[in-house]
């Protein structure tokens, strides 16, 4: 084997490095994926307990309508009613030790990728999170 074909080992150095690196990759990328996830919406809270009183009462319409539009658009509500009463009741993430993984990490990444305080604000990343991690404007 000559010199050119022989496979380079990273030093220790660099193999720290990369690890860090992909720490830092790893807790931004779920602390944004779980901002993301539990984006407020907008509108009126809706309880879980009125959630199963409109299935109901959409499950009478859909049973006893006499019109074929009727239950199609019942059924349609149905579906979407049981789909947000799960939602409701599925765990809460809890979002305060993402948060401390991401102002651990956030400031490396952002310099290491020249990402900017702006980019992180328009993803919903709040501006006590971004100061807390040393990111500035």
């Amino acid at each position: 084997m000559t010199e050119q074909t022989k496979k380079r080992q990273p030093s220790q150095e660099q193999l720290a490095a990369m690890g860090r690196g992909r720490r830092a990759s790893a807790s931004v990328g779920a602390y944004l994926e779980a901002l993301e996830q539990h984006k407020p919406k907008r509108g009126r809270r809706v309880s879980a307990e009125e959630l199963e009183a409109r299935i109901d009462k959409t499950k009478d319409i859909a049973a006893n309508s006499t019109s074929a539009l009727q239950r199609l658009n019942a059924t349609q509500e149905l579906i979407d009613l049981e789909r947000r009463l799960e939602e409701a009741r599925a765990p809460k993430i809890d979002l305060s030790a993402l948060e401390k993984g991401f102002v651990e990490f956030g400031a490396t990444y952002a310099s290491s990728k020249g990402i900017s305080y702006e980019a992180f604000r328009a993803v919903g990343v709040p501006p006590a999170v971004l100061k807390a991690a040393g990111i500035q404007k």
